[in-house]
């Protein structure tokens, strides 16, 4: 997730060539992918894979993540930085899936007080109209907002 502003479409760019040469293994991503950002103005950077079971993810810089189930939601844990422009360990995390999930993260352009917890209509209509109504709802005006959301159906 890139911000807005001088150099973000460049590093765009950079970063999803970059995503070419991955290798679907985490941290070998994230390294192809901080390397292609240290030519940039660096990135804060969300990256998951999920399979049926669990979700293994890194997240770097202003995003917020959670992972709702029926049993309640997780937070994910993040760590400060800059993808690119501080050399960092990445913390590779996994949550695990007991059913049907949903993620959802998003950039410091979504407001502080935004939560998803009891938001039914995330569950409901298609991703990309609730990632939208969430911009729409709780995003910043003066800021860019990105939002990512998936669903994990049994």
């Amino acid at each position: 997730m890139l911000g807005h502003g001088e150099g973000a479409h460049r590093g765009a760019v950079v970063l999803a060539q970059a995503m070419q040469r991955a290798t679907g293994v985490l941290q070998q991503t994230y390294s192809v992918l901080e390397e292609a950002a240290a030519h940039t103005r660096g990135c804060a950077l969300f990256l998951a894979l999920l399979d049926r079971k669990a979700i293994e993810y890194i997240l770097v810089g202003n995003i917020r993540g959670w992972v709702l189930t029926r049993k309640g939601t997780d937070v994910l844990v993040g760590q400060p930085g800059i993808a690119g422009k501080r050399m960092l360990k990445p913390a590779i995390r996994r949550l695990e899936l007991p059913g049907p999930a949903l993620l959802l993260a998003c950039t410091d352009g979504i407001k502080r007080s935004f939560s998803p917890v009891g938001l039914q209509w995330l569950w409901e209509g298609a991703g990309d109209e609730a990632a939208c109504r969430v911009v729409e709802r709780y995003g910043i005006a003066e800021d860019d907002a990105s939002v990512l959301l998936g669903r994990r159906y049994e």
